[in-house]
Formats: structure tokens, sequence, C-alpha cells
């Protein structure tokens, strides 16, 4: 029996219908991922399902007695209770119990009597079978697995942060035990490590879950459904987010085709109308009249394809290479004043076109070195190196600036329309240029510092958690932009499927120590586990074990077949662009009568056609390879 099914809701704000006929079941056990772009309405839908908000039209059912956790619903107040004690309040039930077995047991020792034997007895029982003897361990080991440390179980929870009471929050929701679980943006303040924790918990938990998301690495982990709301529809299909994205572009190719050939079907029966017409005998007018009613038939099932969402796109584009030797550092240190060291004797030696990832648990010091970088005197930048940094907090954006002057300002020998077309690239439109920074939400503001990091030019890229605040398609476009990028990155990040994607490296930094890592996450997860590589996979993958793995793997190696394919169209495209400037230097009268020039300049030409004969080879293998690749993915899935 289904837990909650929907049927035919509709929401509408004013004139702007957010969402209509929205249908679906969750039954019980399901993992469900809940993706869409900003303000298509998630949120609200999940406000609709706890009752906080009524729909239009339409309604939900719920099976009796269902049980729903929803973490808005255990928000974390300012209080003097500890995070410890405020977490313990979702078992108040039980504490009570435990207050009245110690008053028994006070009583029972001074003047024991059958009664109060017989109620211990009882409540014993009560309080052993309702989890009493662990309720406080599985309270510790939430708060501790979602990321709080020791010493921050006893603090006030008026002295904790926004993302420890978040946490706590989601420890509560965990374990009040629920068989629906509605998660907004669970993965929010999270560090690795305690994102891994929240996924191994869900996996083996009995609950249904619904989580908004645009975590993918998680989504793909976790989930065995996928909804998506987009122009105005609700859109379920069976599968993660990768098999969810899949079966979306084949449906959307189907739909296109069909409504192509359509349309083909209909412009022939229009045009053996337009010839009857000119018989003007009656059978021919029969004819038209049949031949319109097959037109009317064909229209009224004529499905047009989604209207495609408007997304990000654009691209990093150094102005110039830097030498081989990027980045050189040796011996960095922080140190507090209170004589806490953060990092210490950390060296780097950072080449051209690696992309690094600094990753470690939130407070280890990630952001505070990928600062040091860019600032410190031990830190040494190869020849030609130019660096752009991108601030997670951007807290480079002034309030006050419309995103127009914000972007102008920086680069002021720019002309108008160029910065109002690159500002397009990032959905800034019309009048949206001449809206205040201090009036953006977090993506709109992200998106303003990514135009002005890409107006930059620079080489070498020092990004702070570049993905948080962007929806999915914005990550993705992201993706796509570094792929694409000739230059070398240093990212801190904690988005998994962006760090698999990109990683040629990983630094782990822990406990003020910096280790090294060749490859990707997925390859650095496995070289971190001190098991054997089977013990490793089923401990760091939980549910669907060595499967999951194996299609990780060769999710991964596609991947990087998709990045090396972009790097070499980004060398073809630099090698055509030397290769033409040469042509034309040929063309000059000065240069052509200068024997010298016109031999040094046809042996650069002999030399760069021959490497551009190696790189659409090497181009040629690899789109082989790909190909390959992904056949076999299709054939194993």
């Amino acid at each position: 029996m289904s837990l909650l099914t929907a049927a035919g809701v509709s929401v509408s704000f004013g004139a702007r219908t957010l969402f209509s006929e929205v249908n679906f079941r969750i039954e019980p056990g399901d993992k469900i991922g809940f993706v869409g772009a900003n303000g298509t309405g998630k949120t609200t839908l999940l406000k609709l399902i706890i009752g906080e908000l009524q729909p239009d039209t339409g309604g939900f059912s719920r099976t009796s007695g269902l049980r729903l956790g929803y973490l808005e619903q255990h928000t974390c107040a300012d209080s003097d209770a500890t995070a410890m004690e405020e977490a313990l309040t979702v078992f108040s039930a039980l504490s009570a119990m435990e207050r009245q077995l110690d008053e028994i047991n006070e009583t029972l020792s001074a003047a024991p009597t059958s009664e109060l034997l017989s109620r211990q007895a009882e409540l014993n029982e009560q309080f052993t079978k309702n989890g009493g003897l662990t309720y406080k361990s599985r309270t510790r080991s939430a708060l501790l697995g979602l990321g709080l440390r020791e010493e921050e179980l006893s603090l006030p929870t008026r002295a904790l942060s926004g993302g420890q009471k978040s946490k706590i929050g989601l420890a509560k929701l965990l374990l009040c035990d629920p068989q629906l679980i509605l998660l907004d943006e669970p993965t929010n303040h999270l560090d690795i490590p305690s994102v891994e924790w929240l996924e191994n918990y869900l996996l083996s938990s009995p609950a249904a879950v619904l989580m908004i998301s645009h975590d993918r690495y998680f989504l793909d982990k976790v989930t065995n459904k996928t909804f998506e709301l987009k122009n105005e529809r609700l859109y379920c299909d069976n599968g993660n987010y990768s098999r969810h994205i899949q079966l979306e572009k084949e449906r959307q190719l189907s739909i296109e085709r069909e409504y192509e050939n359509t349309l083909k079907e209909i412009h022939r029966i229009e045009g053996i109308i337009e010839k009857q017409r000119t018989f003007s005998m009656e059978r021919n007018y029969r004819t038209i009249d049949h031949k319109q009613k097959s037109i009317d038939r064909l229209k009224a099932g004529l499905v047009a394809p989604d209207k495609m969402l408007k997304s990000v796109h654009f691209e990093f584009t150094p102005d110039s290479d830097s030498g081989n030797d990027v980045l050189f550092a040796e011996n960095l240190k922080m140190t507090f004043p209170d004589g806490k060291t953060l990092f210490d004797n950390v060296t780097l030696d950072i080449k051209r076109a690696e992309h690094v990832f600094l990753l470690g648990a939130n407070g280890s010091g990630k952001t505070t070195l990928l600062r040091t970088l860019k600032s410190d005197d031990n830190v040494r930048l190869g020849a030609r190196v130019t660096l752009g940094y991108f601030d997670q907090l951007q807290a480079d954006l002034t309030p006050e600036k419309t995103v127009l002057s914000e972007v102008w300002d920086a680069y002021p020998h720019l002309y108008e329309t160029t910065v109002r077309n690159a500002l397009a690239a990032f959905l800034f439109f019309g009048d949206d240029v001449f809206k205040k920074i201090e009036t953006l939400s977090g993506g709109e503001r992200a998106r303003v510092a990514l135009c002005k990091l890409m107006l930059s030019g620079n080489n070498l890229l020092l990004l702070d958690e570049p993905t948080n605040h962007l929806d999915l398609r914005s990550r993705e476009a992201l993706e796509e932009a570094l792929l694409g990028f000739g230059g070398t990155l240093i990212v801190v990040s904690h988005d998994r499927y962006f760090i698999n994607r990109l990683a040629t490296k990983i630094l782990w930094l822990e406990n003020g120590t910096l280790t090294e890592y060749k490859g990707n996450y997925d390859e650095f997860l496995l070289k971190r586990q001190p098991e054997t590589p089977t013990q490793a996979v089923k401990k760091t993958m939980g549910a669907g074990g060595a499967e999951y793995h194996q299609r990780k793997k060769r999710q991964s190696a596609i991947n990087k077949l998709k990045t090396e394919i972009k790097k070499t169209e980004a060398a073809i495209e630099k090698t055509d662009r030397e290769l033409e400037a040469l042509s034309k230097q040929l063309e000059d009268p000065e240069i052509s009568a200068d024997y010298d020039k016109v031999l040094s300049i046809s042996k650069d030409l002999d030399d760069k056609k021959a490497l551009a004969d190696r790189l659409m080879t090497q181009w040629a293998e690899l789109n082989e390879d790909l190909e390959a690749a992904e056949k076999e993915d299709e054939r194993t899935e």
C-alpha cells in the first residue's frame, strides 16, 4: 500500500502557474531524488505534503497513521540546552520513563513493595522494548556522524553556528523514526565524511525518503526513483539521477522525432489540398474535406517537445599560456593566536593543466590554505602565471552596485555590449542587469562572481566551493566550462560528482598534514581504504556494493575520455589559430621579402602542421575509445 499519493495537484501564484496536474505515489522504502531548476516549486511541493500550504486543485491521500518527518519541523532554536540535550528531546517519552525508573529504584532501596516491583518490571520491559538502552548512544552517534565534534555536544545551542544547528535538526529528524522523510537540501553544511555517514544511514533505513538535492553523487548513490519539476509538470522515473537524465534525453529525442514527422505529414497533406483546390471539381472538394479532417486529427494529437529551460553557457579562456611550473610552495604553516596549528610543513608543486582538488573535513583548513596560496610569501608562481580567485562568500562583490556596474567596473576597458553579452551567458537579461547585488539570491551572486572570473582571462584559477548555491543545470554548465579550460585549477569542493568529473589530483588535508592522491574521487576513495579492495567497496558504497562501484568506475573512465577529448579539441583550435597567424605573416610583403624570416616561419608552419596531424589522430582515437566505452556501459546497464 502506498504511503502517500498525489492526485491532480496544481498551484498558482497570481497569474503564474507553478505546476499543474501533479500525480505520484510514494511506496514503502522508496528513496526518491527530487530535482529541478531553482524556482520551479520543489520546496512548495514539500510544504503541500506536510499541510503547510494548500493546493489550488487536487490533493494528497496518506496511509493511516503515517509518521512523516520534515526537517523544518525540527528547527533548532537558541537556548541554554546543549546540543546533546536538544537532540535528546526527540526521546522525551523515554527520558520521562527513565526518570520514573530512577525514582522507583530509589524508593525500592528504602521500602520495597510487590506493587513497586511489578511496576518496575513493567516499565523496564517497556523502556527496553522502545530502545531505552541505546537512545543516548544513538543520539551521540548521529550528531558525531553528521560532523559535530565531541566538545561541541556540550555547548549551548545559542553558541552554535547555523550549520551546526542544521545538523542537530537533521539528527532529530532521523532519530524520530518517521515512515516518510522529507529532506530539503540535506547535504548543505555537511562535509564529505558527514555526507557519507548520511548516505549510509538513509540506505540502511527502512523509511521512504523524498529529498530535494543538487548533490548528484549523493542522488546517484542513495536514490532508486527520480522526480523532476520542469515546465510546470512533474516527471517521474525509476532509477537514480544519472538514469533519469539518460531516460529524459531518450524521451525528448523520441518526442522531437515524432513531432517533426507529424509536422512533415501535415505539410504533405496541406500540399495535396493545395493541388486539389486548383481543379475546382466536386470530388476534389470531397477529397479536400477528408484531408482536412486528417490534418485536424494529427494536430489534435501533436505533442510539442518541452521548451528548453534557459541555462548558463560560458567558457573560461586564458589570455595566455603559463609555463609548465605553475605554483610552488614549501613549509606553509598556519597557527592561531591560541597556539592551535591548522596546518604545518605543507609543500605543493602544481604543474600546468592540472586539476587539483583540496579536500578534508570541515574545519581542517581547506579555505585558509587556498587563501594562503594567493598571498603567502612562501608561494611562488611560475612564468606567465596569472591568478584568479573565486570566493565562496562573494565578499568581493559590492552590495550597493548593480549587476552591470559590478562587472563593468572590474573591466572598464570593455564595451557595455560585451559586458551585457557576458552577463546574458549567466542568465542576466534585460533589466536583470540593473538589480542591486544586495537583492540577489545566493545562486545569482555566484553567477555574477563567475562572470567576473570568466572575463579575467587568468590561467590559474583558485575556486572555493564554486558549485555552492548553483542549481544542477548551472553546475553542469560550470563543469563543461572547466573541462574545456586550458589552464590550471586548484579547487576546494565537497561536490563529489563535480570532483569526479574534473580532478586529476586530490590533496587530502587532515590533522594539519597534506597527502597527495592521483586521480579522481572514486580512485581516491579506493586508495584511502585500509581494507582489501572488496571490503573497501562494500564499506564505501553501501547498498549495491560491487555493482555500484563498477558502474561508477565505468562512468569515471567515460568522463576521463570526455575530458581528454575536450582538452584535445581546445589544443586543435589553438593550433589552428596559430597556423592561421603564421600563414598571414607569410602574406606580409615585408616578411615575404626577408628570406631568413620566411624560412623560420615556414619551419614553424611545418611543426604546427605536424602537431595538428598528431592532435587530430589523438582526437579520433579518443572518440573511438569513448564510443566503445559508452557501448559497454549501455550493455552492462
